[in-house]
């Protein structure tokens, strides 16, 4: 039912290959916080920059061992040259690997476009000000390269196929609000991560297609839980927390709920709606904001509305940013009565019987 999204994902590079052979321009972006609706209006196909479980050996000769092991896996593809596609990277400074890896990247890539963007941490009028004017210097750039014009048209164009996009993916999510969710938690992971790597347009195509066909339930009676933490590639721990009895029924992954649960708003200046809901509307992630104003309650609020067990909380080897906030948020959600565990995970070197080893007595205890 869902494979055809999962195929999409593993065979992105064949894919880009294919668009790129066609005569499109493909951009990657480091981070969801990049505004791709200007790529999109420029006639660009944005691609988020992923890794891979493979053994990054390549990426030690430029980035030592304890940086974040998701970075060294995405430039371990990019050496071994699964980038080659390339006609655009853009760079922005949501966590501090980020803000220097870009020269590594366009040195070593030598790609024909490069744009490092710089976005406010907080949300006010004056940084939607400041952050509209980034904008205008970027689209101004983007028209150049491209030899087009970015008009407000072609923006809101844009606009109307994300925010379907994401109108789509939150459907998705609400299908687990269900005693007997219909998709697993492994299926709804390789959707979200579809939209990732292809145009959204066609993303939408297929996820209109899937819930036009979806049974209304499934029959599963696992435990209901909810997993967080930053991004992961191994959907293998995933399907592990079903083996072990367990139901992710909904997710705080920053390529999941926190990227689809709202939407840009309808204001008559295009820029400003897209500075509005990068700054203000999408969940943050904890390199950006406190956690409490924003993310914590998000996460608050998904734990009740979904109905769920427990949390488990994933966080990438040396990422401090999620390390650091993982005492607040399981305090808070002992405060609320929910149990939480913590697993370190490195998408190429995880050790999958450790991963059942904390899995399955944190699941037996929630029965």
């Amino acid at each position: 039912m869902t494979n055809n999204f999962y195929q999409a994902y593993r065979n992105r590079h064949q894919l880009a290959g294919q668009w790129k052979e066609s005569g499109r321009k493909i951009f990657g972006y480091f981070c969801l916080y990049a505004p791709q609706e200007l790529l999109y209006a420029a006639g660009v196909i944005p691609v988020c920059i992923r890794g891979s479980r493979k053994n990054p050996s390549l990426a030690y000769a430029f980035l030592p061992e304890f940086v974040c092991s998701y970075q060294r896996s995405r430039l371990n593809e990019a050496m071994a040259g699964r980038y080659r596609y390339l006609d655009g990277l853009i760079f922005n400074q949501r966590c501090d690997i980020n803000r220097v890896i870009g020269r590594i990247w366009t040195e070593q890539l030598r790609i024909p476009y490069s744009w490092h963007l710089a976005i406010p941490r907080k949300g006010s009028e004056s940084a939607i000000k400041v952050y509209i004017e980034e904008l205008n210097i970027f689209k101004q750039s983007l028209e150049e390269y491209m030899a087009c014009k970015i008009d407000t048209q072609s923006l809101n164009n844009a606009i109307k196929v994300y925010n379907e996009n994401r109108s789509l993916r939150r459907r998705i999510y609400e299908l687990s609000l269900s005693d007997n969710p219909p998709l697993s938690g492994s299926q709804i992971i390789e959707i979200m991560l579809s939209g990732l790597v292809m145009p959204k347009d066609e993303h939408n195509k297929m996820l209109r297609e899937l819930l036009r066909n979806i049974p209304d339930e499934g029959s599963s009676n696992k435990v209901r839980l909810l997993i967080t933490g930053n991004t992961l590639e191994n959907i293998d721990i995933i399907r592990a927390i079903e083996d072990n009895g367990g139901q992710i029924v909904i997710d705080d992954y920053c390529f999941g709920t926190r990227d689809c649960w709202h939407k840009i708003g309808n204001v008559d200046d295009p820029l400003y709606g897209i500075a509005d809901y990068y700054l203000n509307r999408r969940i943050p992630s904890p390199c950006t904001d406190s956690p409490e104003r924003h993310r914590i309650r998000h996460i608050l609020q998904l734990a009740s509305q979904y109905r769920v067990h427990g949390v488990i909380h994933t966080s990438q080897n040396y990422c401090d940013n999620y390390l650091l906030e993982m005492p607040q948020l399981k305090e808070r959600l002992r405060d609320y009565g929910i149990p939480m565990i913590n697993i370190e995970i490195d998408d190429a070197e995880t050790d999958m019987t450790r991963v059942d080893n904390l899995i399955q007595p944190f699941i037996e205890m929630l029965y």
